[in-house]
């Protein structure tokens, strides 16, 4: 999935005032979603009825969280995005520390497969994430 360059004028994640107003836990449960399943990606709105792109706001989030989603990561090694971009667009958007994130060990991850082939949930699973210290 293509990943936008920066975030829009009023992306829900920029910090300069002129983002979309979502409701006040919407961006919260984005980044805790993105945070415990690093399969996943947040659509930017001005996508939507074309070319479906991942948010660079959402990504500039995650970079500065230290974990980058794995659409940002192939992006990353396949030359559609550079790290100058995904730096640019984490110096447009909101601190982590603004946001209610569970702590890592709170969250569920869907990855284990019941006998009946149903997933189940698994707290605080550290697979196939990156290190905390370079999150590209």
């Amino acid at each position: 999935m293509p990943i936008t360059k920066r975030p829009c004028a009023n992306c829900p994640f920029r910090s300069d005032g002129g983002a979309v107003q979502l409701h006040p836990e919407r961006l919260d449960d984005i980044v805790n979603g993105l945070l415990a399943d690093d399969h996943k990606t947040f659509i930017c709105h001005k996508t939507l009825d074309l070319e479906r792109m991942t948010c660079a706001g959402a990504v500039g989030v995650m970079a500065k969280l230290g974990h980058l989603p794995l659409v940002a990561r192939l992006g990353l090694e396949f030359g559609v995005i550079s790290r100058d971009d995904i730096a640019a667009s984490a110096a447009l958007v909101i601190e982590p520390q603004d946001l209610k994130i569970q702590p890592r060990d709170m969250r569920v991850r869907p990855n284990k497969r019941s006998r009946a082939g149903k997933l189940q949930p698994t707290v605080g699973s550290d697979e196939a994430q990156q290190t905390e210290s370079d999150p590209w």
